[in-house]
Order: structure tokens, then sequence, then C-alpha cells
């Protein structure tokens, strides 16, 4: 290890991803969230929320990140890439609050 990476580690800085948070465009998100939260928080045993959300259109293009590739192959992501194909992914869940 060299004495550049010893003083870093030192110092308490180390390597980290980014964490990745839940945001929307939609500028009444916040007030949607709190009624979806408030709707959970307040069920009753013989009750059930059940949700249905659309994400998309996506589309499908080689993304970066950890990989298994061997030792003599160098692995790359072009910056500028045509689209693949495009997915819209639907999902639906059920919640029932356990007590």
């Amino acid at each position: 290890m060299s004495t550049i990476s010893e003083y870093i580690s030192a110092q308490g800085y180390a390597f980290k991803k980014a964490r990745r948070v839940l945001t929307s465009p939609d500028p009444e998100y916040r007030e949607k969230l709190k009624e979806i939260t408030r709707i959970l928080s307040t069920l009753h045993e013989d009750e059930k929320f059940f949700s249905i959300d659309e994400f998309g259109p996506f589309s499908v293009k080689m993304q970066g990140g950890r990989a298994f590739t061997p030792h003599d192959l160098s692995r790359v992501v072009p910056q500028r890439q045509r689209s693949k194909g495009r997915l819209i992914l639907t999902g639906a869940w059920s919640f029932r609050q356990i007590r």
C-alpha cells in the first residue's frame, strides 16, 4: 500500500459507491407519499392496501458497474449508445398491516 493511501485511510476517507435515493420529478410527490403513508398507518386488521404503478419507457442500454471479465479484456461502456429497445414496467403490490 502506498504512503498516500495510508494517509488518506488514516484521515477516515474511503472509496464508496453513492447511495441511490428515491426521488420523483412530480411536484406533488411529497403530498402523495404522505397520503400513502397515512393510509398504511391507519389500516385496520381486516383492510388491505393495493397499489398499481407504471415506470417508463426506459431505454435498454449497457450500464457500467462491476462485472466478471477475463484478465486480458478491458470492459468499455460507450458514452453514446443506440437504444437496444424500450421497456415499460408495471407493478402492483398489496400491503396488510400485521399486528
